[in-house]
């Protein structure tokens, strides 16, 4: 029967284990955003429009897979421009995703995004200084094009099709 000092150290250790483990998760997460950022900036440097860029770092059981598109710049009224990225990342055993329309200035700094539900609701292209957006109707099996304006400046919410209003965040990515 183990002694009681050899008990709290332990559970000093497991204590200590946990901790690490939590900062390790959390530092990765966090060099995750900062790689995607890292990783934007480049392709709004590049400027180069409707090109589809795909990132892999996928692993044997586990996908990690980024596809960013930048569509280009939309000018509001007044002149101001904002540059507008497609962002989806696939990852997980079940191949989530989780997509997003970034947003930034024209000294490519961060703005925020709307976090859209499905790969789907992702805009096509900007068009006539709009964000283009082509999605089937479930319900009538029809394409409905959805226009965004950003001529008064970023909208806070954008509405795309049924109930999917989606508002515009400034957190991080």
């Amino acid at each position: 029967m183990p002694n009681t000092k050899t008990k709290m150290r332990f559970r000093y250790s497991f204590s200590q284990l946990s901790l690490l483990i939590i900062l390790i998760l959390l530092n990765s997460i966090t060099l995750a955003q900062s790689k995607t950022s890292t990783i934007c900036i480049r392709l709004l440097q590049k400027n180069i429009i409707d090109k589809r860029y795909v990132f892999d770092n996928s692993k044997k059981r586990t996908h990690d897979e980024t596809q960013l598109t930048y569509l280009g710049t939309l000018k509001t009224n007044t002149g101001k421009q904002f540059k507008i990225i497609r962002y989806c990342w696939i990852w997980g055993i079940s191949k989530r995703a989780t997509n997003r329309i970034l947003v930034y200035n024209q000294q490519n700094k961060y703005l925020g995004n709307y976090y859209l539900t499905t790969t789907d609701d992702l805009p096509l292209k900007i068009e006539h200084n709009r964000l283009i957006f082509k999605i089937l109707d479930d319900n009538t099996s029809k394409t409905v094009i959805t226009k965004i304006s950003f001529d008064s400046g970023i909208p806070k919410s954008i509405y795309i099709r049924g109930d999917d209003l989606y508002s515009f965040d400034t957190g991080k990515i």
